[in-house]
This record gives structure tokens, sequence and C-alpha cells, in this order.
């Protein structure tokens, strides 16, 4: 298991998805990674392309843009690299439900680092927030909202446990309804979030708020 392999899956927990179809003559095997297509082109491109490409020995993808310039998705093709996401990672077919870390990437803590830094780049958002309206200083938090319950506790405990970073989750932050799940929030505070992180896991997100 490589560094990249790792770090692709944070990517694919993040905004990629899986998608393999065994149909006779009517076969797929595709991975792709979506963004906004401003903010995330130069990410995906520089960054995610290169990363997959490591990791899984691919030197061809395809780009797409939505009609309206909105969203855009690499996209790559290959039986080996989705079969083994799906038969050894363990990554989902189709919509990411019970989504969960790979135990094969959970239980090393290096190999945690780089899947971990790249959920944190594909899903956080970095801002800066005031205390309370007496105090100007502005404090910086990381936050995380998705559905994979189960990929934000196996988070929380590794930025804990590994990092010494002060998490706090909260679980069903907003209840499932009649065609959408529960969502989750992780949140990271405090400026020796960013020292440590820069530190010891080198994690970046390129989603910033301010408040």
């Amino acid at each position: 298991m490589t560094s990249d392999v790792a770090a692709d899956t944070g990517v694919h927990i993040g905004d990629g998805h899986l998608f393999i179809r065994q149909n006779g003559a009517d076969t797929d095997y595709s991975y792709d990674v979506t963004g906004n297509a401003v903010d995330d082109q130069l990410c995906l491109l520089s960054h995610v392309v290169p990363t997959v490409e490591r990791a899984y020995d691919l030197h061809k993808f395809g780009v797409h843009l939505d009609a309206r310039r909105t969203w855009m998705y690499v996209k790559f093709h290959s039986k080996n690299m989705a079969l083994f996401k799906h038969n050894t990672l363990g990554l989902p077919n189709g919509r990411k439900l019970n989504l969960s870390i790979p135990q094969v990437i959970l239980h090393d803590s290096r190999l945690m680092k780089y899947c971990a830094r790249e959920i944190l780049s594909t899903d956080g958002v970095l801002g800066f927030y005031t205390a309370s309206k007496n105090r100007p200083h502005k404090y910086p938090r990381i936050q995380i909202n998705m559905t994979a319950g189960t990929v934000l506790e196996q988070l929380a405990k590794f930025l804990v446990q590994n990092l010494s970073l002060k998490v706090s989750c909260r679980m069903n932050s907003e209840s499932a309804g009649v065609n959408t799940r529960a969502r989750h929030i992780l949140q990271i505070n405090g400026v020796m979030m960013l020292k440590n992180g820069e530190k010891k896991s080198a994690f970046r997100t390129h989603r910033t708020s301010h408040a």
C-alpha cells in the first residue's frame, strides 16, 4: 500500500465516485472526482490527477465541464483500479452508502496522514470566527459536513490520538428526510490546529470562509 493510494482514497471518500458495471459486453470500470469548475479546477488537474496516476500507474483521463460551467470532473477508466478499490479497499460501487476508511489504511498511522489530509482538503472548510462581539480576534477552525458518520468518527479518533488536535463531532446535526440522509459535522478548533496539522500531516483545505 503506497502513500498515493492512501491519498487518493481520501479524495475518493470526499469527492470521488466509483462505477462498476459488469453486464456481458456492456461493461464499465470508471472512477471520477468532482469539483467546482472555478475553485477546484487547479486542485483537480495539478494535484488529484497526478496522485491517481501515480497510485494506479494510469496515464489517460477525461475532463468534463457541465453546460453552465459550474461543475467539472476528471474521470479515469481502469478495470484493475476499479476492482482494487471495490474488492480490496472495500469502497462502494455507486452511491457511497456505508462508507468507511479502509482498515488497511486506518490501522497504519503513516498512511492515515495522507488519507486524512485529502478528506480534509476535499470536504473541509477553513474558517476564521470571532469568539464573541467583544473580542476582535479571529480563531481558526476546520469543519467537515458529510453523511458518512463512520468516516467522521474514524477521522476524529485519528486526529485526537495521533495529532493531538482539539476535535468535536455533532452526529445527526441534520436529521434524515424522505429523500435525504442524516448529516454529521466534525470540527477542529484552535491556532494549534494549524501548526500541528502543518507539521505532522501537512493537511490543507482550499475552501475558506469568514464569520
